[in-house]
This record gives structure tokens, sequence and C-alpha cells, in this order.
């Protein structure tokens, strides 16, 4: 080969911008090099080139500004972004855009050999057998074949090198996304949808789904796939593509393709990478199966812990489930969503977990509690909190736990916060074990009517509860609470 590659490198490192020129230098590559983004962007915008490697943050232009601006200006000249982590959501983004490849710091001369090797390819610098150049060849949509290949050679890389990421997060919704957007894009499919096992016989769910907007939406049940398209109002002859998911050689959901942007049918490669992605998915869904025992085990074990304490004392038997339930329903009539219904649902039943480190004596005492022993009846929600902090899956629920007893003016413990200074989840419960103790007998006085109890928190509503949430509790009826009998029986 008598010519080489002409290659612009961005890089702001200049010990690994110094690097790139001398391994690409190696291959035979005229290479001109930058040192920021808006140089990168004057010299393309000057001089012809074969390839753009670029890295992704940098001064001047970031390497998806150059992706973006140097596709108009230098039509089919592959650009590669590269950077120094794993971040999967930019890499995908980077290639729906457009990326050629998308490479990890740090690099050695073999993938710069690979990559250069791929460029001369697609330029048709490449040499047969025979010593001669192998001419360009264009595939559907302008699309080189090897460009193709390359691509989906890539994708494949990604998504093993995506283990890590998926690993690290127990969010079902997000795992799915991700695995079905690296499909979608992988096979060129404009909708996609991840189905579940509903626990209605013969039922799937849909655990995530791309390109329906409002036709198809996560949470729907669907007896089929074919009632998915109906449901989505796509024709019956469009191309489609369905794999199922197994977990221990049992069929647990599909994940089904369609609309392809080209008019060819599912490849056997495209077949072949939704296997691999549909695998992924079945691991994912077996793995969250198995964590989501494990923090049921653990939250119920805790839940036992607080019912014991709650037995001791028959006043307050069965106070933080009622807790919990009530301040559910106060998140539906707000409107506030499963998610925010889920954290009161547990931080609730637990909101009191505290009290294990406070003497029986104290917890148990009939009359008024002392100054003494009031300061320590007020360490329960920092007890609770330490001891909720040590699971990974219930800290958002801990600090909700700490807060449960913050006052909307400041005068509240432990930390005296102010307004929305405390979470919106402990605003809720503070109010709502409030109401709970007032409608619930103790020694010391007896219990007070619903009505009597939304009064007082009405009057107590801006300088202690959040007035929102009191008015959400207010338009609530009775029958709607988890109410003590002594409330309901006096109302």
């Amino acid at each position: 080969m008598t010519d080489g590659l002409r290659v612009l490198v961005a890089e702001d490192n200049p010990e690994m911008l110094e690097l790139l020129g001398t391994l690409l230098e190696a291959e035979r590559c005229q290479v001109a090099l930058c040192p920021d983004g808006a140089s990168a962007l004057l010299r393309i915008a000057q001089e012809p080139f074969h390839l753009i490697l670029s890295d992704i943050a940098m001064p001047g232009a970031s390497g998806l500004e150059i992706l973006d601006r140097s596709s108009a200006m230098t039509a089919g000249i592959p650009v590669v972004l590269i950077s120094g982590q794993v971040d999967l959501d930019t890499a995908l983004f980077a290639l729906r855009r457009g990326a050629f490849d998308y490479l990890l710091k740090p690099f050695r001369l073999d993938d710069i050999r690979n990559l250069v090797r791929r460029v001369q390819r697609l330029h048709g610098f490449a040499e047969n057998e025979a010593g001669e150049r192998v001419p360009k060849q264009a595939g559907m949509n302008g699309h080189r074949p090897q460009e193709i290949l390359i691509r989906k050679s890539r994708a494949l890389q990604l998504i093993a090198g995506s283990a890590k990421v998926l690993g690290e997060t127990h969010d079902l919704g997000r795992l799915m996304g991700t695995i079905l957007e690296l499909a979608m894009w992988g096979v060129g499919a404009e909708q996609g949808v991840l189905l579940i096992a509903s626990e209605a016989e013969g039922r799937m769910r849909v655990a995530a789904s791309r390109g329906f907007r409002e036709t198809v939406r996560s949470g729907d049940e669907v007896g089929s796939v074919d009632e998915l398209w109906r449901l989505a109002d796509l024709p019956s002859e469009i191309a489609s593509s369905v794999v199922p998911l197994i977990v221990k050689g049992r069929q647990v959901g599909e994940m089904a393709l369609a609309n392809r942007r080209d008019p060819e049918s599912f490849s056997m490669a495209d077949r072949e990478m939704l296997d691999i992605l549909a695998q992924q998915a079945s691991v994912a869904l077996e793995n969250l199966s198995l964590y989501a025992t494990v923090e049921s085990s653990v939250f119920e074990g805790m839940r036992a812990l607080v019912v014991a304490l709650e037995a001791k004392d028959p006043y307050t038997e069965g106070h933080s489930l009622r807790v919990a339930g009530t301040a559910v329903q106060i998140c539906r009539q707000m409107g506030l969503g499963s998610n925010v219904e889920d954290l009161v649902r547990y931080a609730g039943a637990l909101h009191d977990i505290g009290k294990v480190g406070i003497p029986d004596a104290i917890l148990q005492k009939p009359g008024k509690l002392t100054a003494e022993e009031y300061a320590r009846m007020k360490e329960h929600p920092v007890v609770g909190w330490k001891i909720l902090t040590l699971f990974s899956f219930l800290r958002e629920e801990a600090v909700i736990v700490r807060h449960h007893h913050e006052w909307m003016n400041g005068g509240g413990y432990p930390d005296g916060l102010k307004g929305e200074e405390t979470p919106l989840p402990a605003r809720i419960l503070a109010m709502v074990d409030a109401y709970d103790a007032m409608t619930t007998t103790r020694p010391y006085r007896a219990s007070r009517g619903h009505e009597q109890a939304v009064e007082e928190l009405c009057r107590c509503a801006g300088p202690q509860f959040d007035p929102e949430v009191v008015e959400a509790f207010a338009s609530l009826s009775p029958q709607d609470l988890c109410v003590p009998a002594t409330a309901s029986s006096h109302t």
C-alpha cells in the first residue's frame, strides 16, 4: 500500500495524544493531532480525512459535538469516540447518533491496528491476496456491508463490557430498558418491547418498551405478541422477530422487535445477536429475583422485630402497619406514583425500629416521661437510621425513618429541618404517625375520634405538618384509612 489513511486525532491529554499519533503512524497513517475540540473542528472543515478519533470530554467542543458537526461537513467519514471509563448510556447515545465505534482507554497497539484495518476496508485501501486494491462496496441504504458487520460486532462487545453496569442496578425497568435499547440499535428496529410473565395465567406484562409513544406502556398486559402489535396498531405483515427469555429451562417472557428501517427480514446475524441479548435479560431477571428474595427475608426479619416491640405494649400493637397503610392512601390521593408509595410502605412499617435501643422502662411507662426519658426516646429515629443504612436497598427508607419527627418550622428532631428540607415521604409519615397516636387509647389519656384528630392536624398544619399532606388526608373518608377501632367508634 503506497499511501495511508489521513487520520485526525482530538485529545486534550498531551501524552495520550502523542501515543495515539505514534500508534497510527506505525500503521503508515498520515496523522493530524489536535489538542482540543475547537481546533479539531477547524481542521475537519479545512482538510479531508478518512478517519476521526475524538475524546468524549474536551475543552472547546466535546467528542459528541464533533460527531454531530463533522457528520454534516464530512458525510461518510467514520468518527470513533474514545473514553477512559465504561459509560453505557453515552456509548449507546453515540452509536445511535452515527459513531463508527467507541473505544476505551488504555489502548493497545492491536486495538489501533484493528481499527485501521477496518477503516482501510471501508475506504477500499485494503489489498487482496493478489496485491490489488479492494473496491468500496455499498449496501442497503448506502451502508457498506463491512460497516454493518463491524457495528454489530461492536454492539456485542458493548454488551459484554456492560456486564458490570447491568450487575450494579436492581431497577428492573432501567435494566430491561438498557437491554432493549441495545437490541433495537443492533438490528435497526424502530419498535421494541420486553415482556415478562404476569401473575395472571397466560398473560405477559410490559417491562420495557420503546418506539410506541402512548399506545404501549410499561405495566400494560397482553396475551401474546400479536395482541401487542394490534394494540400498537401495527400492520400484520410487518417484519418482526420474537425471542424467548429462558430462566432455568422455563420461559419467563419474550423480547419482540418490529418495524425495521430496511425492508428485509431479520437475518441470522440479527437473530444471534437477539439471542445473546435475551440471555442477558434472562440472567438479569434471575438475579433480580434472587435479590428480591434476600430483600424480602431481611425486611420480614426487621418487621418481626418491630412486631415484637409493639407486642410488649398493647396500646401500640399494629401501629407501624397502620401508619404504612394510611401513608400509602395519602400518596394515592396526592398522585405521587408507585415509587413513593413503596417508600412510605416500607419506611412506615419500619419507622419505629429504632425503639429497639430504648429501654423497656421508658417504652412501657404508663405516665408522662421525664425530660431525660423524653430525650432518650427522641433518639429512636437516629437509631433506626443507623440500622437501616447497613442495607443498601433500604437507604432511602433509612433517610425517611430518620426524619419522620421533623416539623415544618424546624422545631422537630433530630436535625431541626425546615419545610421541604424534609423529604416528602417523611413529611407524610410525620403526620400519619401523629394521627395514629391521637386515635389510639393510651394509659394516660383517651383516644380522639377521627374528626377531632383531623381538626388538630389542620390546626397544626404549617408550623408542624405539611399543609398539602394534611389537606390530602382530610379529603379521605375514615373508610379509606387504616384507623384503629377506637378511632372509628368515636366518630
